[in-house]
């Protein structure tokens, strides 16, 4: 692939989503905080929450600053980026998390059960980071939604 059809590739993608693929990524990689806590059991309420919450209201104030095409298309990019970083970083943890005792599936013993889990653990982070994007972008669309009737109405 030319260093042209990047260029047209990536102009296509910042049209459509209205940020350019990098600050696609990089919203996405806000989460990634908030996954290794979990995963390395940091569970104080005000850290979790500042990790859970401040990721999504940087996408929301990025996302309105923008004014892109369709915040709900954006925001589901952007969840199904910080889906891959979830099931990443779940599987890089994998031997942290569970140590000397894994997850058991049915009758299989832990290393056969390994490979399914970590798949299963792997599509299910990609289908949560979706859905927290899809989310987030329909609260987006209904902010500006408001935001709009309320411009026209003063």
């Amino acid at each position: 692939m030319s260093d042209h059809d990047l260029r047209f590739q990536s102009s296509v993608l910042r049209r459509r989503l209205g940020l350019p693929p990098w600050a696609i990524v990089g919203l996405a990689l806000l989460g990634v905080p908030r996954i290794l806590a979990h995963d390395l059991g940091i569970t104080s309420p005000p850290i979790q929450g500042l990790l859970t919450l401040g990721p999504a209201i940087v996408w929301i104030f990025v996302v309105l600053r923008a004014k892109v095409p369709s915040p709900v298309v954006t925001l589901l990019a952007v969840g199904v980026v910080y889906g891959l970083a979830l099931g990443i970083v779940h599987n890089l943890m994998w031997g942290q998390v569970f140590g000397d005792n894994p997850p058991e599936l049915g009758v299989l013993d832990a290393d056969t059960a390994e490979v399914p889990l970590r798949f299963a653990t792997f599509v299910s982070s990609l289908f949560t980071g979706a859905a927290v994007g899809l989310v987030i972008g329909v609260i987006v669309h209904g902010l500006r939604a408001v935001g709009q009737r309320n411009n026209r109405a003063g």
